[in-house]
């Protein structure tokens, strides 16, 4: 049976257990993209079979051990923080001053208390001093979690608040009071104000070795939009993840963009290549297709892997087709989720262009999928 990678993998030259490059190109060229996937999948792998005695996939949130049984995590609510429901309830007030609002009062004040913990968290410091920093529910929303054997786990995670992205990263945003918020956090972004700055998330908070524990199966990233490796999100996904103990096993990478593939490949670190599975089309949407990477995650997930997801494809129409298909089923199966959604604001409006989402839809959008379990994160 040849490996998973090799079976999904666009990486040239191909090789697929006893087929040749030249073989499947034949083969890939004789047939339709959706009867190409179908046969690499249907090839073979334990992994996406596992399911309940019921008959449906098997969807903890993650498994760990306890008195010589296992453990699971099972989602039990979505807790905004009090700053959350302030933006949540008056969307509709704010949304024509969004950083007018954010440079003053208790929102300048809380920016603070945001920003000031983020550069602690991103600096490596103890379990016990991120933990403390994140628990003031005035700030920091929180999922809850039921541990099948006893007591519940809280994990805290940024604010759906403002631009939903770095507070201070936009040029109309930016706090001349406390420059060491965006100049600390710089991650090479090119905008101005750098508005694709990342560390403003509160990716998983918890230590290493509770992850170890809790995640003892394999990791899983994927990347919708992944463009050429250097210019990509992988570097600093993959690096921040590293950091948490969280070493992805496979990668799968679609990019519509045509990137030739000895220049694609040839950017890719070592150690890294052998991992990624790169699709140099378009992102399937159809509910049905084997190659939607959500019936992907579907085959290949079992209890105890940790799935991070990252949708970004600057196409509104098929970004929106696939939340809609993240069921009651597959939820459970995401570790963390990462979406840019364009939205009309002023500040966002030369980004984004004309788009018929409000803010207050957007906030709505973002706080409904986290109340139904789903870590997700605004991608910048």
């Amino acid at each position: 049976m040849p490996p998973l990678a090799k079976r999904f993998s666009a990486r040239l030259p191909l090789g697929a257990g006893n087929w040749s490059g030249k073989q499947l190109f034949i083969l890939c060229a004789a047939c339709a993209a959706t009867a190409c996937f179908t046969f690499f999948l249907a090839s073979g792998d334990s992994r996406g079979q596992h399911k309940s005695a019921a008959g449906g996939f098997a969807a903890a949130t993650s498994v760990g051990v306890g008195a010589g049984r296992q453990c699971r995590l099972e989602f039990a609510s979505y807790e905004p923080s009090a700053w959350e429901k302030k933006w949540l309830f008056q969307a509709l007030q704010f949304q024509d001053k969004i950083c007018p609002t954010m440079l003053q009062g208790e929102d300048r004040e809380m920016t603070d208390v945001w920003m000031e913990a983020m550069l602690e968290a991103f600096g490596g410091h103890s379990e016990k001093s991120e933990v403390s920093k994140l628990q003031n529910n005035t700030v920091w929303s929180q999922f809850v979690y039921r541990n099948t054997c006893g007591g519940e786990v809280r994990q805290p995670i940024e604010p759906l608040v403002g631009l939903l992205r770095h507070p201070t990263s936009h040029g109309a945003c930016e706090r001349a009071d406390r420059p060491e918020f965006i100049d600390h956090l710089h991650d090479g972004a090119t905008h101005p104000g750098q508005i694709e700055n990342k560390k403003y998330m509160v990716l998983q908070p918890l230590a290493a070795s509770k992850i170890a524990a809790l995640y003892p199966g394999r990791k899983y990233l994927f990347d919708l939009g992944t463009g050429q490796y250097k210019s990509s999100s992988l570097p600093w996904l993959t690096h921040w993840y590293g950091s948490r103990g969280i070493v992805f096993d496979e990668i799968f990478g679609w990019e519509l963009k045509p990137i030739p593939q000895a220049q694609y490949w040839q950017a890719f670190p070592a150690n890294m290549s052998e991992k990624m599975h790169f699709w140099n089309i378009g992102v399937s949407y159809d509910r049905a297709a084997p190659d939607n990477p959500l019936n992907i995650v579907r085959r290949i997930y079992r209890p105890g892997d940790y799935i991070a997801f990252k949708l970004d494809i600057d196409n509104s129409g098929i970004e929106q087709a696939l939340m809609d298909q993240l069921s009651t089923d597959i939820i459970p199966m995401i570790s963390e989720f990462f979406f840019e959604l364009h939205f009309h604001c002023p500040e966002m409006a030369p980004h984004f262009g004309p788009v018929p989402v409000t803010y207050p839809q957007a906030l709505q959008m973002f706080h409904s999928f986290r109340d139904r379990g789903l870590r997700l994160h605004y991608w910048p």
